[in-house]
């Protein structure tokens, strides 16, 4: 293994002290990236401006209205220097894949909008892009085939669509960013697609007891086919073996789809919609005890917030004695030369190790945090968040502040809301979020 980094895990005497010294590194973070930055963060990849969201639990905690404006710099950083690079299209990239396209739109702009939902401009640069999901804005190249309930190609811009291709997880992404315009303008039209395609993607989740791969206009697909070799060149990360239930479970967190379902049967009603995450969730579920396996954690958290049932409670339970236990230190192996498959859930080729003082895999503070839910123990999220800030900590110290790319495991991002195959899945989104809504008063 290559150099190490340990951290003693502080033991909290309250709840309370502990969500405030966490909210504490929240500000401090905010603070000297906003202090280096007074004009902004001017973005050069697709998800430049993604580190910044974990903020926006900091900034709902706090009232910091400094997040809100520092974002609101970045964002029009951003525009500006996409369109005058040629790289934007109205309002949106001119050449793009379906996997990295939304990133800045539905990750960086619907954090900036919740904290600020008044802010008009956000909302316009929001529907920009959004307009052109479902073919609404004439004289450009039409992403979505109506009739046959799909979209056209992988690569949909606002300049070239690319060839015919299996639709495939990565494109439920769209539905999330119709959902967020949808909230945001009340345009019926983008309920109405994501209710259409969303729909099609539930009946293939529930049409047999294996999970799809992908989608086409007959319903659930299996296999990737032709199209193997042109998903993987821009989705590498995925896991190499596609062909069980818990990897597909995987792909199909990774591009939010239990989420975007939960949403749509939130907002329809409609059954098959709570179904499918259910089913998802169910094949994530078996990976609760793995200590990597953050979406899994996750997963199950948000399915039982929006759902309010108690499904997967007793195999909480059950971990919850065996899985919580005193941590003294925590140490991290910034990058490993052993040469992994991507199969484990939670598990990419450039995340780093995580060791107990026994160097043994140390626990997941996610875990944690939905045990201590679960069981109503107040003790158990306090040594969660305490567990979650040493993995922060250790993180800031091993790649700094900032991450031009927020889709890697090696960034303080990374572990604060997940890298690309969590969707939002880390220490400040899962743990701290989660914990600030523990009905313990607010430091």
């Amino acid at each position: 293994m290559d150099e190490h980094l340990t951290i003693e895990v502080e033991q909290s005497p309250s709840l309370k002290d502990a969500r405030g010294r966490f909210l504490g590194e929240m500000c401090a973070w905010a603070e000297r990236v906003i202090s280096a930055h007074p004009s902004g963060i001017t973005p050069t990849g697709h998800d430049g401006c993604t580190f910044i969201t974990p903020w926006a639990v900091y900034a709902r905690a706090s009232g910091d209205g400094r997040v809100a404006d520092f974002m609101r710099k970045c964002r029009d950083n951003a525009k500006a220097h996409f369109e005058a690079a040629g790289k934007w299209l109205d309002g949106y990239w001119r050449r793009q894949e379906a996997h990295h396209g939304t990133e800045h739109f539905d990750i960086f702009l619907h954090a900036l909008w919740q904290l600020s939902p008044d802010d008009a401009e956000t909302v316009r640069q929001f529907e920009d892009a959004a307009e052109h999901i479902g073919n609404w804005k004439s004289g450009f190249p039409e992403w979505y085939d109506w009739r046959r309930g799909v979209f056209r190609s992988f690569h949909l811009g606002t300049e070239h669509v690319g060839e015919p291709s299996v639709n495939v997880p990565d494109h439920v992404r769209f539905l999330s960013l119709a959902l967020g315009a949808f909230k945001m303008t009340g345009r019926t039209r983008y309920l109405d697609l994501a209710r259409q395609y969303g729909g099609r993607w539930a009946d293939a989740i529930l049409t047999a007891p294996e999970l799809p791969v992908g989608l086409d206009e007959n319903g659930a697909a299996y296999t990737l086919g032709r199209d193997q070799t042109a998903y993987r060149s821009f989705a590498g990360a995925a896991p190499d073996d596609l062909s069980a239930n818990p990897p597909r479970a995987e792909n199909l967190l990774a591009s939010g789809v239990p989420d975007v379902m939960l949403r749509l049967w939130q907002l329809t009603s409609d059954l098959p919609f709570r179904d499918a995450a259910t089913r998802i969730t169910d094949a994530a579920a078996i990976e609760l005890a793995s200590p990597i396996a953050w979406q899994a954690h996750a997963a199950v958290r948000r399915w039982r917030v929006v759902t309010g049932s108690d499904r997967y409670d007793a195999q909480v339970r059950a971990l919850a004695g065996a899985c919580v236990r005193r941590i003294e230190t925590l140490t991290m192996v910034p990058v490993t030369t052993e040469r992994r498959r991507q199969d484990a859930m939670g598990l990419r080729r450039d995340k780093p190790d995580w060791l107990d003082e026994r160097r043994e895999p140390a626990p997941s503070p996610l875990l944690w945090a939905l045990c201590a839910t679960v069981t109503e123990d107040e003790a158990m999220m306090t040594r969660a968040v305490d567990l979650g800030l040493a993995y922060f900590r250790l993180a800031q110290r091993a790649f700094g502040d900032e991450a031009e790319h927020g889709c890697g495991a090696a960034s303080l991002c990374a572990v604060a809301r997940g890298h690309g195959r969590l969707n939002g899945a880390g220490v400040v989104t899962e743990v701290l979020s989660p914990a600030l809504d523990s009905p313990v008063p607010s430091p």
